[in-house]
């Protein structure tokens, strides 16, 4: 388990490193009008907020894995549990709100989904490719593990 975990999360950690190196965020910021104009127009959306509910509803399902990990340290107590759940949950937290930010400046309006598909219509550079590609890919190794 802690070699399957450590594969998983450093792919994912490699996902969203590049999706933050690739993104064309200063692109879209400029092309805008600023940060500013951005925030003020996307404050609240009431088009997509049940969207956004599906999604946030969608990160529950991986609460059964917390039992496994829990039976899987090596002295099970209540401190460790509580140092592992609140390390696991910040790193969490900061990926999750370094990538929505960054996916969603780097494309705005135009933001799939999936985020790596957004990069699918800005094919400007090889290197660009054969990274999201590679994300792609790191991806699937998440999912697997």
């Amino acid at each position: 388990l802690e070699a399957t975990s450590l594969l998983s999360v450093t792919a994912a950690l490699a996902v969203v490193l590049t999706i933050a190196i690739y993104a064309p965020v200063q692109d879209s910021i400029v092309n805008s009008g600023g940060i500013w104009d951005i925030f003020v127009k996307n404050m609240f959306c009431p088009d997509t907020i049940f969207l956004g509910l599906g999604v946030t509803s969608f990160l529950f399902v991986g609460q059964h894995s917390a039992f496994i990990v829990a039976r899987s340290l090596e002295r099970p107590t209540t401190q460790r549990w509580g140092t592992s759940a609140n390390l696991a949950l910040s790193l969490a937290a900061i990926v999750s709100i370094v990538c929505g930010v960054v996916g969603y400046l780097g494309f705005l309006d135009k933001t799939e989904g999936d985020i790596l598909n957004s990069f699918l219509d800005d094919e400007s550079s090889a290197g660009r490719s054969l990274a999201v590609n590679w994300a792609r890919g790191m991806l699937a190794v998440t999912m697997f593990f």
